[in-house]
């Protein structure tokens, strides 16, 4: 259990450094190791949790995360990871992680084809888009893809 606790603490090392979340990381290395996916998911969202909270407090003191959005999307994707807590415990280990290879699939083939599928080139001109400056940077969130999107991806991580 220690060789797997220094595994996933440089685990969660990279996967800060690279700014995501590694669940797409971290649950398969458990599974590997011979742990039930349901436990794997619960330990991953816990290794998920501690990164991403030290990450963000360096992110916050060096003013480079955008909190309004943050604070606009995080409450549907925290409620929705606790809608997909509480059904998960209903679903079985197969399923999960036939459901986990098809999000990690279809992750790998949007970032092959460098799809960017919530975005648009000029976004000012729909509805729902909230453009965002930072910086030198402009960019358009167009909510109602993002806000299902996100929900979505809360329902998966729970």
């Amino acid at each position: 259990m220690v060789v797997l606790s220094v595994v996933l603490f440089l685990l969660a090392a990279v996967c800060a450094m690279l700014g995501v979340g590694g669940g797409i990381v971290y649950v398969p290395t458990l599974l590997l190791t011979g742990h039930d996916m349901h436990w794997s998911v619960t330990a991953s969202l816990a290794t998920i949790l501690a990164g991403s909270s030290s990450a963000a407090s360096v992110y916050l003191l060096r003013k480079e995360a955008d909190l309004p959005l943050a604070l606009l999307l995080e409450p549907a994707t925290m409620l929705m990871a606790f809608v997909g807590g509480m059904l998960s415990a209903h679903v079985p280990s197969p399923l999960l992680q036939g459901l986990l290879g098809s999000v990690v699939l279809g992750g790998s083939y949007a970032m092959w084809k460098k799809k960017r599928l919530l975005t648009s080139k000029d976004g000012t001109h729909r509805w729902g888009t909230w453009t965002r400056v930072r910086d030198d940077a402009t960019y358009h969130v167009w909510l109602p893809a993002v806000l299902p999107a996100v929900a979505a991806a809360g329902l998966l991580s729970g």
